[in-house]
């Protein structure tokens, strides 16, 4: 129970900490190299590795998540999320396609986690991360 406790208390700081990084993606306050130092603090505190996530297949990152028949929802989702918030942050700048690619990789996870109707709470549901992600890859309004 006491583990269990940690977890969730973990998860909710770095939800918080994700918050922010958004924030200021949105608001044009913070640089690309800035979101990937925060978001590479916050994946050593989990244990996750940002950068195999980014080298590997999808859907060897997918099967990596996966390992044991079940899906990591924790893991999944902060992967998703920090993707996500990384292709955010290179959708503005010279690195369209990077950041296109990243949303990609996010919404496949955002989709696993969707499919298995995964909610952790205080953090954005999946769908709505994949109805967002969607809308930037049409060239739509970046997040708000």
């Amino acid at each position: 129970m006491e583990q269990r406790d940690f977890i969730l208390r973990e998860i909710e700081r770095i939800g918080v900490l994700l918050a922010a990084v958004r924030r200021r993606i949105v608001g044009k306050q913070t640089s690309h190299q800035e979101v990937r130092q925060d978001l590479l603090g916050a994946a050593a505190r989990l244990g996750v590795d940002l950068d195999t996530a980014q080298q590997v297949s999808a859907e060897t990152l997918a099967m990596m998540l996966t390992a044991g028949g079940s899906l990591e929802p924790t893991r999944c989702w902060f992967l998703a999320e920090s993707l996500y918030l990384e292709g955010l942050a290179a959708l503005p700048a010279a690195t369209t396609d990077q950041g296109e690619d990243l949303l990609l990789r996010a919404r496949m996870l955002f989709e696993l986690l969707d499919r298995g109707n995964i909610r952790l709470a205080g953090v954005t549901e999946a769908r709505e991360r994949i109805e967002e992600i969607d809308t930037l890859l049409r060239g739509g309004p970046q997040a708000a």
